[in-house]
């Protein structure tokens, strides 16, 4: 991890050799005209390739599964289950497993002037902390089994090297696009976009793509991804002052609507607080003991089960016949600052849609969750999705400062 956090390193730092003083439009290499501006917001990038490469990890990790669950009833409760049996549950390891990998993720680095979300349309599952680059104020490697990232705040600007591409974005300045090919054992391509965001220079940053999987993961996957969906992503964290405020709960810091109304909250038995946004919009926040198999993880069985239901698109959402049915589902992985969430995005057959994050510290479960109507909402989806995403806890201890995978 060392050597690749070097040639990391040496793919983002841009030289002080000055290019062209005036930015010109480009056309970015992957771009795609035909996607439109807002996918990312629950796009999953994948081809053939990345879901053989899948397909062949994941039913290896439940063929090992089922064999070992068949010994083990055996051995420890002399209970002899048969093949079917065995093939059912491998299936249906499978199958969770494989859920897991359908989702984004979202990446918040916070700073006091904001800070900056950026958007993957893929599944991250690791984290490591950059603590060891000079020139980063904060900066993550994250991870998922086809492609790292690396999301880095700078400490001030810098200017670009004469082979980088200018190009002009929305929101964007001093924008740059990089490629360093590497070669030798493993031959790939690293692409580094550098920027300021317009509303708030001297906020400078790179944001890093290359393929963990170079068999699977292509030069041109890495540049569509990078063009088409996580440029268009990139928004400061500032901007969703616009529309929304800061609200804090014990250790909780979270966002809701301007309008959002706290309610007075008569159940002493419940932890939490609750908002009401112009009578069609309801932000409840819960706090719940960890039990001991969600302690030290994000995403627990429970939440990744639902998931799984999601597939049948008839699950009830509150568990017992006559419920509302959820009849469309996806999730998203959230980072906001290195504190790892999850995003489960239902809608129901009434017409209403639902928003869930949940989060951890090591004793306590934090779940937010707004009800909205999916038809001529006060507020539009994608600005519930980046205001719910965006929280943190003032206080976890060392549980999120050494590297984080998800389960």
């Amino acid at each position: 991890m060392y050597m690749l956090k070097r040639l990391l390193l040496s793919a983002i730092v841009l030289s002080a050799i000055s290019g062209s003083s005036y930015a010109v439009d480009v056309k970015l290499p992957g771009a795609d005209p035909s996607i439109s501006r807002d996918a990312y917001v629950q796009a999953v990038y994948t081809t053939d390739k990345i879901e053989s490469t899948y397909d062949e990890r994941l039913k290896k990790k439940a063929d090992s599964f089922s064999a070992y669950s068949k010994e083990r009833f055996n051995q420890e409760f002399g209970v002899v289950v048969d093949d079917d049996a065995v093939e059912a549950l491998k299936n249906e390891i499978y199958t969770i497993e494989r859920r897991k990998y359908d989702g984004n993720t979202v990446v918040n680095l916070h700073n006091k002037k904001g800070g900056l979300s950026v958007t993957l349309p893929f599944s991250v599952v690791q984290k490591e902390a950059l603590s060891d680059f000079p020139d980063a104020a904060a900066g993550y490697l994250f991870q998922s089994p086809m492609i790292v990232t690396a999301i880095i705040e700078n400490k001030m600007p810098y200017s670009p090297d004469k082979t980088d591409m200018v190009f002009k974005y929305d929101g964007l300045s001093k924008s740059y696009w990089r490629k360093i090919t590497l070669t030798g054992a493993v031959d790939m391509d690293i692409i580094a976009l550098n920027f300021e965001l317009s509303k708030h220079p001297k906020q400078a940053y790179n944001v890093i793509l290359y393929p963990r999987v170079t068999e699977s993961v292509t030069s041109n996957d890495i540049n569509k991804i990078m063009a088409n969906y996580v440029l268009p992503s990139i928004h400061s964290l500032q901007d969703l002052d616009d529309y929304s405020r800061v609200e804090n709960y014990k250790k909780y810091s979270f966002r809701v609507p301007k309008t959002a109304v706290k309610e007075n909250n008569p159940n002493v038995k419940i932890d939490g607080v609750t908002f009401t946004v112009d009578k069609d919009i309801r932000q409840q926040i819960l706090i719940d003991p960890a039990n001991n198999l969600e302690k030290g993880i994000f995403s627990s069985f429970d939440e990744i089960d639902l998931l799984y239901k999601l597939d049948n698109k008839t699950a009830e959402f509150f568990g017992f016949p006559g419920s509302p049915k959820i009849t469309k589902g996806s999730h998203s992985f959230v980072w906001n600052d290195g504190m790892p969430g999850l995003l489960l995005d239902l809608e129901l057959d009434n017409r209403q849609g639902i928003l869930m994050f949940i989060t951890y510290d090591d004793s306590f479960k934090y779940q937010n969750s707004i009800h909205y109507p999916l038809d001529n909402g006060a507020y539009t989806k994608v600005q519930l999705r980046k205001l719910i995403t965006d929280a943190t806890l003032s206080d976890t201890g060392n549980m999120y400062q050494e590297d984080v995978w998800f389960i």
